[in-house]
């Protein structure tokens, strides 16, 4: 038997080497694993590079977007110079609410709303004329803690939700009257 030449403080170095040497190799195989893993990914087919470059286009857009609402608003004077509205001005022509009465257009007579002792009221604007000259007590018969048949005869028969939870909100007569009066004049 041959007797190895090896000490003993050689042999129990030898598995520390190995062990520091397997952590070097693995720190250095890590970046390669990552080079793999991204040539290992699926090739681009043409509609995912069409997507890809539709996306650039909407970049591009919005850098655009972002230049032109950085840049100074036209003021009405030299729009009118120009011909056009100032920015604002087509805005608030977009967002303004519909001029279109059809609301305030008369309801069926089936749907008609009959005050307490008082008149029918057929429309909104009828509505807005009439609480000017409603009695406190022909306005408590319809308005009160447990019903609001206003707000329910608007939003049942024209259809504005809005309009009938505002009314919901009002409580006085006076407050009846401003919020329906505010409708009547947007729509017109």
């Amino acid at each position: 038997m041959a007797r190895s030449t090896t000490t003993r403080a050689a042999r129990t170095a030898a598995p520390k080497k190995r062990a520091t040497a397997a952590r070097a190799k693995k720190k250095a195989a890590a970046p390669a694993r990552a080079r793999a893993a991204t040539r290992a990914a699926p090739r681009r087919t043409a509609s995912a590079r069409t997507a890809s470059s539709g996306a650039a286009v909407k970049k591009k857009a919005a850098a655009k977007t972002r230049t032109a609402q950085s840049a100074p608003r036209r003021t009405r004077a030299s729009a009118a110079r120009k011909g056009g509205a100032p920015a604002r001005a087509r805005k608030a022509r977009r967002e303004a609410p519909r001029a279109i009465p059809i609301r305030l257009t008369a309801a069926p007579p089936e749907k008609c709303f009959w005050v307490h002792e008082g008149p029918v009221l057929s429309s909104i604007a009828d509505l807005s004329r009439v609480l000017k000259v409603l009695s406190p007590a022909q306005f408590a018969h319809h308005v009160n803690e447990e019903k609001n048949d206003f707000a329910r005869w608007v939003e049942d028969v024209f259809g504005e939700k809005m309009l009938a939870h505002r009314l919901r909100r009002a409580k006085t007569r006076a407050g009846t009257y401003r919020v329906v009066q505010s409708f009547v004049a947007l729509r017109r």
